[in-house]
C-alpha cells in the first residue's frame, strides 16, 4: 500500500484487520471477538480436523472448563 493510504487509515486496530482474533478473559470463560466478517473454527487439536461454527455470536464466548479448544478464524 501506498504510504498517504496507509496514513489515511489512522492509527492501526484489530477492527481494521480482515480475520484478526481478540481474546478476552470474562467470569464467563473466554470473549473472542473476529473482525472482517468471518466464520469461525474450533478443533480439539492444533493439527485439525477443523469444524465451523456454523452461526456463531461475536463475541463468541467460550468456557475455561472441560478439554482444551482451538479457535481459528475460517477465510
Amino acid at each position: 500500500m501506498p504510504d498517504p493510504l496507509l496514513a489515511s487509515m489512522g492509527t492501526p486496530t484489530a477492527s481494521k484487520l480482515p480475520g484478526a482474533i481478540i481474546a478476552y478473559r470474562v467470569p464467563a470463560g473466554v470473549e473472542i471477538y473476529r473482525t472482517g466478517g468471518l466464520g469461525i473454527e474450533q478443533s480439539d487439536s492444533l493439527n485439525g480436523p477443523w469444524t465451523e461454527i456454523v452461526g456463531a455470536a461475536n463475541p463468541l464466548v467460550v468456557p475455561t472448563t472441560g478439554a482444551p479448544k482451538y479457535y481459528r478464524p475460517k477465510f
